[in-house]
């Protein structure tokens, strides 16, 4: 959950920030509205997807899924140097 300084819940719009994997950690998010600052710091990177875990958002519903578990996994194993094109490989 990201919060602006003045403790208001940042909308949808910016928690998608947060929602990628890859092979690069996120890119830090600062907003400044010049009566309110959002600041995100880079998160790790993230080259698993497992649908086995939760995606539901408690705080904010229309910020999360709710998806089978099918015991899926998609893994991120490459990407071109100019980031076009990825590699990811499917299993269970």
């Amino acid at each position: 959950m990201h919060y602006f300084t003045d403790v208001a819940k940042a909308s949808t719009r910016y928690h998608i920030a947060d929602a990628a994997f890859g092979l690069n950690p996120t890119s830090v998010l600062n907003l400044d509205y010049g009566y309110m600052k959002l600041n995100y710091d880079a998160q790790e990177l993230v080259t698993l997807f497992d649908d086995s875990n939760s995606f539901l958002n408690t705080f904010l519903p229309d910020a999360g899924r709710k998806i089978g578990n099918y015991r899926l996994k998609v893994r991120v194993n490459g990407e071109a140097t100019d980031k076009s094109v990825g590699s990811i490989v499917i299993y269970k």
